[in-house]
């Protein structure tokens, strides 16, 4: 009878599941500002262009695809950077700051969750309004 030692592996993650969703739930006033935004510049008026500019379609698929192109890229960039600032908030205070050093996560694991807890929220939104828009052009 050989007595063998279990040998325990090593996982090191690189994701917190718990930081990511703590993320996502606490900012959803911000990721669904940028949602409605996006909404109302885009799904809305492509639905509401048909009865307003009648028999000029050009004028409004133009005007549509302006305001998205050049407000979009504005509103993407100013969106991004106020939700980096939201996800990273808790390094502007001192004790926050330790109080997530202490946590029993990896310094990325931190970094990949707080990152990812920014960026997907903003794409989903980004997909949501896209097949939103797919779907009024259908119609």
């Amino acid at each position: 009878m050989s007595w063998e030692v279990p040998i325990m592996r090593s996982r090191i993650s690189c994701f917190n599941k718990t930081l990511f969703f703590k993320n996502i739930s606490r900012f959803w006033p911000l990721w669904g500002a940028y949602l409605a935004i996006w909404c109302l510049v885009l799904p809305l008026p492509i639905l509401s262009s048909r009865s307003y500019y009648g028999e000029y379609p050009i004028r409004a698929e133009r005007y549509v695809l302006n305001t998205a192109l050049y407000g979009g890229i504005a509103m993407t960039a100013v969106f991004a950077v106020l939700m980096a600032m939201a996800v990273w908030s808790f390094l502007y205070n001192a004790r926050a700051a330790h109080g997530a050093a202490c946590l029993p996560v990896r310094r990325e694991g931190l970094f990949v969750s707080a990152a990812l807890g920014g960026f997907v929220p903003l794409a989903a939104a980004n997909v949501a309004v896209f097949l939103l828009a797919f779907a009024a052009e259908a119609a």
